[in-house]
């Protein structure tokens, strides 16, 4: 979940697994969690954070396939 507030946008990942969104949210988003469950914000627009996301998803596919 992407939530835009006051100059940022809000970071909110799930997954099932041993896909680590604490690993993302801690190495990207300035954030951390559980290996299933993290957060963070990203400092930018909505458009940039979603294109910074699917940057990740791409490079980072082989921990999910």
């Amino acid at each position: 979940i992407l939530r835009e507030e006051d100059g940022y946008v809000k970071v909110s990942m799930r997954s099932l697994g041993k896909f680590p969104v604490n690993e993302l949210c801690h190495n990207h988003f300035g954030g951390g969690g559980h290996l299933n469950a993290a957060g963070g914000e990203f400092e930018g627009t909505m458009e940039e954070a979603v294109a910074l996301f699917r940057s990740l998803l791409q490079t980072n596919k082989d921990l999910y396939l």
